[in-house]
């Protein structure tokens, strides 16, 4: 497999696998690399971002909560009464055909 078939078979698995992560099936996601990376930011109140990388934007849209989600909070209780505002761009590139 090159990666022409690799691309091919992540498009046709992409819709998939958008619903199932939605549905909370991507666990390592939700319970160990979204934390971290949420972590790991530097504050961006009142900044203005770009995403410019790959998957469905999961992580943009944490940032963007104009309010720290129930399970940040938990996580993070200093931040409970802050109020994200924050606006991203997620962009996606894909080589013509």
């Amino acid at each position: 497999m090159d990666h022409t078939d690799a691309g091919k078979y992540w498009n046709d698995n992409a819709e998939v696998w958008t619903h199932l992560s939605r549905a909370g099936y991507d666990v390592y996601r939700d319970y160990l690399n979204t934390l971290v990376i949420l972590e790991m930011l530097p504050e961006v109140r009142g900044l203005a971002g770009i995403d410019i990388g790959y998957g469905e934007g999961t992580n943009t849209r944490r940032v963007a909560e104009p309010r720290p989600s129930d399970e940040v909070v938990r996580a993070y209780p200093a931040i409970q009464d802050v109020q994200v505002v924050a606006y991203f761009l997620h962009v996606r590139a894909r080589k013509p055909r």
